[in-house]
């Protein structure tokens, strides 16, 4: 159903309102215009909760107390399907798993020491307040074309590539990855590196196995 909403004021256009046909699962309202930083923070707590790229990936994410979660400026290259797990007491946020909710895109699952059927069932815990992982990828291809050398294991990765943002303390999460996304699932591995050049110096390779989420197969890795 699409729900009316009326402005009055300096922002009436005719009185007649405006038509949203859209899903509403929140409402916060304030007695006053917040200022620019407040505004921010809200709509991070908003992208964090929901799974939603603000601003085409061009924002920076606020915690509660003002902490960069999330960069926008050092993570550039990395602002698609910006997504994030956290726990801020203040905004009476504990999103412990996520994946980003624009489904035409390849989706990866990421969740506090498991991804669950939902966040409710999720029961893993944050043990400190302000603590967020947030990632994005790079837009690269899905397709496993990128040659991998100096790994015996291995012959090519997918080219795109995620980028995680760590706030505070978030401890062990697993990784999931739709099931048919992988070419070669009995020899697949998650690849974690400290920099985006995988040369097999710092890089870790995690072998993936299988897990079932929401009645659907993927391959996860605990990191």
């Amino acid at each position: 159903p699409a729900l009316k909403v009326d402005f009055s004021g300096p922002t009436a256009t005719g009185g007649t309102g405006h038509y949203y046909p859209g899903g509403l699962p929140e409402i916060i309202m304030y007695d006053r215009i917040l200022r620019s930083g407040e505004l921010r923070k809200v709509n991070s707590y908003l992208a964090v909760k929901y799974g939603i790229t603000m601003a085409n990936g061009d924002s920076t994410y606020l915690s509660s107390d003002s902490t960069i979660i999330w960069d926008a400026a050092a993570n550039s290259i990395y602002k698609y399907s910006i997504t994030g797990i956290g726990r801020d007491d203040i905004e009476g946020l504990s999103q412990k798993q996520s994946r980003n909710s624009d489904t035409t895109r390849l989706r990866i699952a990421i969740g506090l020491q498991n991804v669950a059927e939902d966040n409710l069932s999720n029961t893993g815990s944050f043990s400190s307040n302000l603590s967020y992982l947030v990632w994005g990828d790079d837009n690269g291809s899905a397709g496993f074309t990128t040659a991998v050398t100096n790994n015996a294991s291995a012959n090519y990765r997918m080219s795109r590539v995620w980028k995680v943002q760590e706030t505070g303390v978030v401890g062990t999460v697993e990784v999931a990855i739709p099931y048919d996304v992988l070419p070669n699932p009995n020899q697949s591995f998650l690849v974690v590196s400290t920099d985006a050049v995988f040369d097999n110096l710092d890089d870790v390779y995690l072998p993936l196995s299988q897990t079932t989420i929401n009645g659907k197969p993927h391959w996860a890795a605990k990191v």
